[in-house]
């Protein structure tokens, strides 16, 4: 004779009388030990107690709540400059929006400030290509120089940036793109000592994986999406 096994709550189909099971017998349901580790709701044990099965095992689901933007949450506009080719910069900009979404913000790319910010979003990313233009330091919020580890690289975009007076609202921040760990540690502790507290403590690392969700890359764009939310609380 063939044997059914159902799960705990799940009653096989059946034209038979309820509470028997298919050839007349009584259905009897197994209990089993529920975990001292999570507490029985009130009203779950009035109902087991009723039913006659008040040591019958079960498992509750919950649904985690999607994220939702902190209020005042608006991290405005921020602006990624570099003066050199191949720092990096669009593909952090790039990197940036599925990184801030994950923290909650809905950001948005682009490559020159428009008229009006866009509704609906939190972050408006400034990807401008070559150098920054006076428009972009004047309007954005915050200013993020992507360089590579170089002492001298930090040194130029800095005098770079001084020649440049229309930006008075914060002090610009940097940022260290394509870290390889083994041998720019020397650099990022020449520009610690220059910049201080405004080289961020992320670094993006060279990753030849760039599109895998689990690279180095993809985890250092959401630290420094973190990083950024943070130091704007």
């Amino acid at each position: 004779m063939r044997s059914q096994a159902f799960d705990a709550g799940e009653l096989p189909a059946s034209s038979e009388h309820a509470g028997h099971g298919p050839l007349g017998r009584p259905l009897f349901l197994s209990p089993g030990p529920i975990s001292t580790s999570v507490p029985v709701a009130r009203d779950v044990h009035r109902l087991l107690s009723v039913a006659g099965t008040p040591d019958l095992a079960y498992r509750e689901f919950t649904v985690v709540p999607p994220i939702r933007p902190a209020k005042n949450a608006r991290l405005a506009l921020l602006a990624l400059v570099s003066f050199e080719r191949e720092a990096g910069r669009t593909t952090i900009a790039r990197g940036l929006i599925p990184a801030f979404a994950r923290r909650g913000l809905r950001a948005v790319r682009t490559h020159a400030p428009p008229p009006e910010f866009p509704s609906r979003c939190d972050v408006l990313v400034v990807d401008e290509p070559g150098p920054p233009s006076a428009q972009v330091l004047a309007e954005a919020d915050a200013v993020l120089v992507v360089v590579r580890p170089s002492l001298e690289t930090a040194r130029r975009a800095e005098a770079m940036l001084g020649q440049l007076r229309s930006y008075r609202r914060r002090a610009p921040r940097y940022l260290a793109s394509r870290v390889d760990a083994r041998t720019d540690v020397p650099a990022l502790e020449a520009m610690r000592a220059l910049l201080g507290p405004r080289l961020l403590a992320t670094t993006i690392h060279e990753d030849p994986f760039l599109d895998d969700p689990g690279s180095q890359v993809q985890a250092d764009f959401l630290s420094l999406a973190r990083e950024l939310r943070r130091r704007r609380r």
